[in-house]
């Protein structure tokens, strides 16, 4: 019976998941500032900068990350229109929690730019006037001009 319990017991711990590490939790909020940040991503990288887990931020700013075990990990913080942000290394213990609230900073987003096409209908309804497409923008029409412009059914209404 002894032997049975001992097997028991030993099975138990060979079959148990390792414990997880200590929980983070905190605030992303824009720097300078007390703004929530929400729905910015907030992961955890292990040393060689593999995403272990990720989670996103709530309404108010408020994000929980659960390691899968302990050990030496980053947090990376992204989200559109502010820079990336990384904590230092952090060592995390196999249990407990630690509060750790994390600042963005706003950064422009680029955009590509534009390209404008212009059908043939439009060519000609600008020909009516002396223009030609790459002309536009590079001189003012007045209501007169405007007005003058055949074939364009409810302009005068609509001024």
């Amino acid at each position: 019976m002894r032997h049975r319990v001992a097997c028991a017991a030993l099975l138990a711990l060979l079959l148990a998941e390792p414990a997880a590490a200590q929980t983070i939790s905190g605030r992303v909020v824009e720097e300078g500032r007390d703004m929530p940040v929400p729905g910015a991503m907030v992961a955890l990288l292990d040393r060689n900068g593999e995403r272990r887990v990720a989670v996103l931020a709530d309404s108010l700013g408020r994000y929980v990350v659960r390691p899968p075990e302990s050990g030496e990990y980053v947090i990376q913080v992204t989200q559109l229109g502010y820079a990336e942000t990384r904590s230092p290394l952090l060592a995390l213990s196999d249990e407990g929690s630690a509060q750790l609230d994390l600042e963005l900073s706003p950064e422009a987003v680029a955009l590509e730019g534009l390209e404008v096409s212009v059908e043939r209908l439009a060519e000609r309804e600008l020909g009516a006037i002396g223009l030609t497409p790459g002309e536009l923008g590079k001189r003012w029409l007045d209501r007169t001009e405007i007005e003058a412009i055949p074939g364009i059914p409810g302009l005068r209404e609509a001024l």
